[in-house]
């Protein structure tokens, strides 16, 4: 098992990365999907990050409550505290990339995974091409987790961030959004997310972003 249940808030499990998860390295779990793996049964949480990549077979992703298909050669991604659940018809096979912030700021502390518009609203359930270059790090990642060799760590998290890099380029190619549009909504989404409780007031997040409210309002809308 590479998750422990935590706690049940509000029907719904809880779920951190189990220590016996990774070999070598607290905060890592990489799974190759087949056939005989046994998806969490209903809507749960997580505590960490996870990619959900899809070489084969079909299936149901659902995300805060939406529900979109899941095809080969697509890939989900799941932030910290969103409820989600799978769902796939066998013959299926892939990879699950689960990681924590704590797991980066480990050995690449300037990386920030919050800041990545894929783990961020509106992307929702929708899914994200994959790319053979993808397919390629997830298999190396899924073997350097195993090494035995001491620099496992900074190995593990380097091909990491090679992945999301490349998971985050096809979120841009993806999107219609023009460049300056997904830079001021990519903040927005981060700073919402970090608001507890988050505020009521468009002006208040418009004044942490430098930017009028009207146009801020805009940027969300489209």
């Amino acid at each position: 098992m590479e998750k422990n249940l935590i706690a049940s808030d509000g029907g719904f499990n809880l779920y951190g990365l189990s220590h016996e998860s990774a070999v070598n390295e607290e905060g890592l779990s990489v799974v190759k999907v087949e056939s005989n793996y046994r998806f969490t049964p209903r809507l749960h949480r997580h505590q960490f990050y996870e990619v959900f990549i899809v070489t084969e077979g079909a299936g149901l992703h659902e995300l805060d409550f939406e529900t979109t298909p899941l095809v080969p050669d697509k890939m989900v991604c799941i932030r910290p505290g969103q409820l989600h659940n799978i769902s796939m018809e066998p013959p299926y096979s892939g990879y699950f990339i689960m990681f924590s912030s704590e797991f980066l700021i480990r050995h690449m502390s300037h990386f920030r995974p919050d800041r990545l518009r894929c783990f961020l609203p509106p992307l929702g359930s929708h899914s994200l091409p994959l790319t053979g270059d993808i397919t390629c790090l997830c298999e190396s990642l899924f073997l350097a987790q195993t090494d035995k060799h001491t620099l496992t760590g900074v190995h593990c998290a380097s091909l990491l961030v090679s992945l999301l890099v490349q998971i985050e380029k096809q979120y841009h190619l993806s999107s219609t959004e023009g460049p300056s549009f997904s830079r001021l909504s990519n903040e927005f989404l981060r700073i919402l997310a970090q608001s507890s409780p988050p505020k009521s007031i468009i002006s208040d997040y418009s004044d942490l972003l430098h930017v009028n409210p009207n146009y801020l309002n805009n940027v969300v809308k489209k």
